[in-house]
């Protein structure tokens, strides 16, 4: 007979928190009930170090009821070498939320050196054959680092809408080595992928790092919304991207951008495609000035049946387009028959050199 009742969570206030070597604090909901918080305030700071070394809120398969999840208060926060905070659900109910705040810095960085890939990470999840939201991921810091496939995850594969991930930092956020902020609406799942905001002075990723939303699923995908003071940058293939994947089904998210400078080189680009059934949503850039090089873009494409979206540029004071691939696209894949997007351009000074392009 499965159990009734709340767990009265985990409340912790202590100097500093160390979990490493399996190192676990936990609240899970297995029968009918609520899985309490677990409230965590460390003064001087909290460090998760290997794959097993975790703190987790969960609605477990059995269950019926919601996670209250989990609230951070500290002054640094460490994740590495695969340590994890997680707020999942596989039963019936609400995957709680991760809310965070850490006064000088949080470092997510590193892998498991036991298993493969099991990247250190922050994640919330509706998992498959669960029915329920995600609450989302909240983080407020002056200093966030992603560096060596570290993670930010919101995903749903289950019924319901997956997790809103805000961002705010008083310092650059920087994703390096293939670091990741993502949302997925996964192949399997209904319901909507959460939107990804970022509040930061500057951005800057390196390395085939990406923020990405994407739906593989039946729904709309979420869109990436970034309000950057002064500048963003991106280079070496890394990219700020939303789809709609080959199995999905539904529009995909937006891309705005605010910021002073956008500078993307060696191959990185903005990206909204769809290769399934659902429109490509729109770029929108407002800046100051507009840098791509070295096969650099910002593109809308289709795959499918279905459109891709339109870019529209508004740019106080220059565009500056250099080398072959890079530039401005918007437009259909081979064998593709969906229609292409438009292209918007407001800016006083355009410059393209060394074919560089803007093409639909």
């Amino acid at each position: 007979i499965p159990a009734e009742g709340n767990s009265k969570g985990i409340t912790i206030d202590t100097t500093s928190l160390t979990l490493e070597d399996g190192g676990n604090i936990n609240t899970t909901v297995f029968g009918k009930g609520t899985a309490g918080l677990i409230n965590i305030k460390a003064t001087d700071g909290i460090t998760l170090r290997g794959s097993s070394s975790s703190i987790e809120s969960e609605v477990a398969q059995t269950a019926i009821g919601n996670s209250n999840g989990i609230t951070i208060n500290t002054n640094s926060l460490t994740l590495e070498d695969g340590g994890k905070i997680t707020a999942t659900t596989s039963g019936k109910g609400n995957a709680g939320l991760i809310d965070i705040k850490a006064v000088d810095s949080i470092i997510i960085s590193g892998q498991s050196e036991t298993k493969n890939f099991n990247p250190s990470r922050i994640d919330s999840s509706v998992l498959a054959d669960a029915v329920g939201d995600s609450d989302g991921i909240m983080i407020e810091t002056s200093s966030l680092n992603l560096d060596n496939d570290g993670s930010i995850t919101a995903s749903t594969g289950g019924k319901g809408d997956g997790g809103k991930i805000f961002i705010t930092t008083d310092t650059p956020l920087i994703l390096s080595n293939s670091a990741k902020i993502t949302s997925a609406l996964e192949e399997g799942g209904r319901g909507k992928g959460g939107n990804i905001v970022i509040n930061a002075p500057s951005l800057i990723l390196n390395h085939q790092s990406e923020i990405n939303a994407s739906t593989a699923g039946i729904g709309e995908g979420g869109f990436v919304q970034l309000f950057i003071d002064d500048s963003i940058n991106l280079n070496h293939s890394s990219q700020i991207s939303t789809a709609v994947e080959k199995t999905g089904i539904g529009i995909g998210g937006k891309i705005e951008i605010t910021t002073q400078r956008l500078n993307l080189d060696n191959q990185s680009q903005l990206r909204a495609s769809t290769l399934g059934q659902g429109n490509a949503d729109s770029i929108l850039v407002n800046a100051n000035n507009v840098t791509l090089t070295n096969g650099s873009r910002i593109n809308t494409e289709t795959d499918s049946n279905f459109k891709a979206g339109n870019i529209t540029l508004n740019i106080e004071d220059s565009l500056v387009v250099s080398g072959v691939n890079s530039g401005l696209f918007a437009n259909t894949e081979i064998n593709s028959f969906g229609d292409g997007g438009s292209i918007n351009l407001h800016s006083p000074s355009i410059n393209l050199s060394n074919g560089g392009a803007i093409a639909v």
